[in-house]
């Protein structure tokens, strides 16, 4: 049993594919789960709710697939989430905007679809709000747009948007200053 474990950090493993284990879950004590480039593929396992005292999510540059757990949003403890570069799909779940404490929301490079949910308003400590290169849709929420006075938003053109876009990050990315206050995020 690893059950003091408060560090994983597996990062770059140059083995085979493999799917992340439900059985993470029991390492009660774990503080940073650090599998960026680990050939990760698979869904993640709902089970990771059960990290109470998990601070730090490092899933960058792997083939994960399926949706983002919604029981994530039961980590209070969670300060950063990075999972750009993989092949996750469905919509962001609303139960995260309950994680109080989450600083970096990195989720580019995925297949995230759907509107943005207003709860992620109540994100009053996020410093960065990444969402690029996704296919998500809708409109802005109000509540999204007055995290800009203290966070770097970086959402991307959303569906259908073409007046609020320009070329950055190799791909369409939205002012979202711009499009919150000039567009205020009408998106047909």
């Amino acid at each position: 049993q690893l059950t003091n474990l408060e560090t994983l950090l597996l990062n770059g493993n140059p083995h085979d594919e493999h799917e992340l284990p439900i059985e993470i879950a029991q390492l009660s004590s774990l503080e940073l789960l650090a599998l960026s480039y680990a050939n990760l593929i698979g869904a993640l396992p709902t089970q990771l709710g059960g990290l109470r005292n998990l601070k730090q999510i490092f899933l960058s540059q792997n083939s994960l697939t399926g949706t983002i757990p919604s029981e994530i949003g039961l980590c209070q403890s969670l300060e950063v989430l990075l999972m750009d570069g993989n092949d996750v799909n469905g919509t962001i779940p609303s139960e995260l905007g309950g994680l109080s404490n989450l600083e970096l929301l990195y989720f580019p490079q995925n297949r995230l679809s759907g509107n943005i949910p207003t709860q992620l308003g109540r994100l009053t400590s996020l410093r960065d709000f990444v969402f690029f290169s996704n296919a998500l849709s809708g409109l802005i929420p109000d509540e999204v747009c007055k995290l800009w006075d203290h966070a770097l938003i970086t959402l991307g053109a959303l569906a259908g948007d073409s007046s609020c876009s320009t070329s950055t990050f190799g791909g369409a990315s939205c002012p979202i200053i711009e499009c919150c206050r000039t567009c205020a995020g009408l998106i047909p």
